[in-house]
């Protein structure tokens, strides 16, 4: 057990992909990224329209969050240019912790801290926690972005953001 008490912390970004009112299929993104800022966000969003884009063929995605950032709305803007399909964005006012997409997550970490306990797993960084999560968690589209993939976004980002000052 002393692996729980000296592993580094995993960030887990989670979606729901609704296609009409009965169809939807759960995303769990594992990063050892630890801002959760503003590239984190657009790295995770890519990572899961990719995967999602080999599923479907959505021209328009509608996201829904708990949070209106800046720099959310002009990545909106240009959504149809990176992923080529429109987007529209509504945001809750305070669910933060109590819908389906935390259900996920959830979920998540649940399943792999049973497999930690059954020792079945040895979880001590976020590739391994992912490399856990693909062995347990077969209704969730588990994906791992690493802390080089979301900084690779950043010049991009942070020219686009400082255009639209």
């Amino acid at each position: 057990m002393a692996a729980h008490w000296s592993n580094d912390t995993v960030t887990l970004f989670t979606t729901v992909d609704e296609e009409g009112e009965l169809e939807h299929a759960s995303y769990v993104v594992v990063s050892d990224e630890m801002k959760h800022g503003k590239c984190s966000v657009y790295a995770f969003n890519t990572a899961i329209i990719n995967e999602a884009k080999q599923l479907t063929l959505a021209s328009k995605i509608h996201y829904w969050s708990d949070g209106a950032g800046k720099y959310t709305l002009v990545n909106l803007l240009y959504h149809e240019h990176d992923f080529g399909a429109e987007a529209s964005w509504s945001f809750f006012e305070s669910t933060h912790g109590k819908g389906r997409v935390d259900d996920a997550g959830c979920e998540v970490k649940c399943v792999v801290w049973q497999s930690v306990l059954e020792n079945k797993e040895v979880v001590t960084n976020a590739k391994e926690f992912y490399c856990a999560t693909k062995k347990v968690c077969k209704k969730i589209h588990m994906l791992f972005v690493p802390q080089s993939s979301i900084n690779s976004h950043s010049k991009k980002l942070e020219q686009r953001w400082t255009d639209c000052r």
